[in-house]
This record gives structure tokens, sequence and C-alpha cells, in this order.
């Protein structure tokens, strides 16, 4: 499976992307939208998985873009707010995932199992 992970924080994007690597996930780490939006032609992704807030565009907005170029992408949104408002908006948005940054491997399996439609070993 092939994820592509957004998050303009360094830190949280090489730790999701390792959690993933673990369970041979390929995955591509960016650091902003635009850079994602122009590796999805011909990447080949499964998943991308996108930080709520981030500067320039934020996942909301970024939602529409990706399922433009890649329709059969699913979309993962995380995000460290709390608020459950987050969780409504993204679905309403059009994500089919999201994640709270309570990154702890049960948690990100649970969403390599929804993305991938098979439980990983």
């Amino acid at each position: 499976m092939k994820i592509l992970v957004v998050d303009d924080d360094k830190y949280m994007l090489d730790l999701v992307a390792s959690i993933l690597k673990k369970y041979d996930m390929d995955v591509v780490s960016r650091s902003n939208v635009g850079d994602a939006i122009r590796d999805l032609p011909g990447g080949g992704f499964d998943c991308v998985l996108l930080d709520l807030h981030m500067p320039g565009m934020d996942a909301f907005s970024a939602i529409p873009v990706i399922k433009n170029i890649s329709p059969s992408v699913n979309i993962g949104v995380m995000t460290g707010d709390a608020d459950p408002k987050w969780s409504v908006l993204a679905a309403q948005k059009g994500a089919d995932f999201f994640l709270r940054k309570q990154f702890d491997t049960a948690n990100i399996l649970k969403f390599v199992e929804r993305v991938s439609g098979k439980k990983q070993q």
C-alpha cells in the first residue's frame, strides 16, 4: 500500500511515516499540500493522510483538489486539536477517515486496516 503523508510539522511527519513503514507501507512524506498535489498524478497512492491545519492550504481546502486529481484515493485527515467538530467537518468535506494525533501503534493500525480493507499482521 502506498500512502502520501502531508504535515507541516516535521516531527509528526517523521513519526507517522516511521510507524507506517514498520507495517510495510510505502510512504511518501511531504511538508505542504502543494508538493503533495504535484506528486498525485501517476503516483499510485492508495491514501493521502493530511494534517488539518497547515499554512497555505489546509486539509479541508485540499480534499476537493485531491479528489479531482485522484478520485479513487482515500483521504484521511488528522489533527491534534481535540475539538470534536473536526471529525464531523472532515466527513462533510469528503474525508474518508479522521484521526486524532494521539499516535500509538493501535491507532495507526486502525487507520491502515480501514484504508487497506484487511487486517495487518
